[in-house]
């Protein structure tokens, strides 16, 4: 009784709320039909550009200046958007496939050893396995890289997704 009190009463109230809006680094790929969304508090990889040997610098981002176009990393210092040359898609999870397949692989081959031992018949099944695991490691290793470069195929912009102050 007392819940359903408490759900008329916030859906009543509901309509009075102002919601404000957020503002978001997108990256847009083509093909992809969603862009991917950075909002504030997201930690980003980027690259500058005339930077060819540069290392990527990691950033949280703290906030937007839109009329700038620039992404504000610290109280004194903002990332203009075209001044960057790369992005990294997911800084955090850098390398997770192929930091699981090398889990996967070893545990597999030792679990394939230790049957090999107590007991010796060892079936095509288990070297497949053990070899599909191993080519996703390295493929995942070399090739699977978050780097995206900035250009006509994957671009930064700054939105702001605003709502209109209610009439009263």
């Amino acid at each position: 009784m007392r819940d359903r009190k408490f759900l008329l009463l916030f859906f009543l109230l509901l309509p009075g709320i102002h919601v404000p809006g957020q503002a978001f680094l997108i990256l847009e790929s083509s093909g992809r039909v969603k862009p991917r969304k950075y909002p504030v508090g997201s930690q980003i990889r980027v690259h500058f550009k005339g930077e060819a040997g540069s290392a990527w610098d990691t950033y949280t981002i703290k906030g937007f200046d839109l009329p700038a176009q620039c992404i504000i990393v610290s109280d004194t210092y903002c990332l203009p958007i075209r001044d960057l040359d790369g992005f990294d898609v997911s800084p955090g999870s850098r390398g997770a496939l192929a930091r699981t397949m090398r889990k996967f692989f070893i545990q597999w081959s030792f679990f394939s050893l230790a049957q090999y031992v107590f007991k010796p018949p060892l079936y095509p099944f288990h070297f497949a396995v053990a070899g599909g695991t191993a080519l996703v490691w390295l493929y995942s290793s070399l090739f699977l890289k978050g780097e995206k470069k900035l250009n006509a195929r994957h671009r930064l912009r700054l939105i702001d997704l605003s709502l209109p102050q209610p009439r009263a």
